[in-house]
C-alpha cells in the first residue's frame, strides 16, 4: 500500500489514479470469484487446501491429494473426521469453563490451593482425553489406507518430525530472538 501511494502521490497522479483504483476493484472481486468452484459454488468439503468444512478439512483435502485417496477412501475419512469433531466438542467446552473457572480462582486475594489443584486435574484429564481421541482417530484413519499409503503418511511424519527438531532451535534466532546453542546467551 505504501509504493501505490508513494506512486500515486508523484506528479504522475492523475495519469495513474484511474489504473490503480481500477485495479484494486478488480482485486477486491476476484477473490471472492476464486474461493468458488466452477459455476459460482463452494468447493466440496474436504475437496481442497482451503479449510471449507471445519478445522482440519484443508489438511485432510491435502493428505487425500498427497495419499492419492480414493473417493471411499475420502468418504470415510471425512466420516471419521466428523466423528472426532463431535467427540472433541464437549471436551473443549469443559475445559473452556475449566479455564475460565481457574483464571477465576487465581484472580481471587488468596487463592484456594486444593480447589485450583482440582481444577488443574481436570484440565490435564480433558487434555488425556483429546490425545486418545486423537490417537484411536489416527489408528482409523491409518486403518483404511493401502500398505503404499501407510508407507507414504509415516514417510510425511517422519519429515515433520525431522523438522520440527531443526526448526526449532534455529526459530529464535531467524525472527531477530535469542540465538540458541553455542556461542548464544542459553547455549
Amino acid at each position: 500500500m505504501t509504493f501505490l501511494r508513494t506512486l500515486l502521490s508523484t506528479s504522475r497522479r492523475p495519469a495513474l489514479a484511474v489504473p490503480a483504483a481500477g485495479l484494486l476493484v478488480l482485486a477486491g472481486l476476484a477473490v471472492p470469484a476464486l474461493a468458488q468452484g466452477p459455476g459460482g459454488e463452494r468447493p466440496a468439503w474436504g475437496d481442497h487446501g482451503r479449510g471449507h468444512g471445519g478445522p482440519g478439512a484443508h489438511r485432510l483435502g491435502r493428505l487425500a491429494r498427497v495419499l492419492e485417496l480414493t473417493e471411499a477412501q475420502l468418504a470415510e475419512a471425512r466420516a471419521l473426521h466428523e466423528a472426532a469433531r463431535e467427540d472433541r466438542a464437549p471436551i473443549v467446552e469443559e475445559s473452556r469453563e475449566l479455564r475460565t473457572r481457574l483464571d477465576g480462582l487465581l484472580d481471587a486475594a488468596s487463592p484456594d490451593p486444593t480447589a485450583v489443584g482440582e481444577v488443574v486435574i481436570a484440565l490435564r484429564q480433558n487434555r488425556e482425553e483429546m490425545r486418545s481421541v486423537r490417537e484411536a482417530t489416527e489408528t482409523a484413519f491409518e486403518a483404511l489406507l493401502t500398505a503404499e499409503q501407510r508407507e507414504k503418511l509415516a514417510t510425511l511424519e517422519d519429515a515433520k518430525e525431522e523438522w520440527g527438531r531443526r526448526g526449532r532451535g534455529r526459530r529464535g534466532h531467524r525472527f531477530g530472538g535469542p540465538r540458541r546453542g553455542p556461542g548464544g546467551p542459553t547455549g
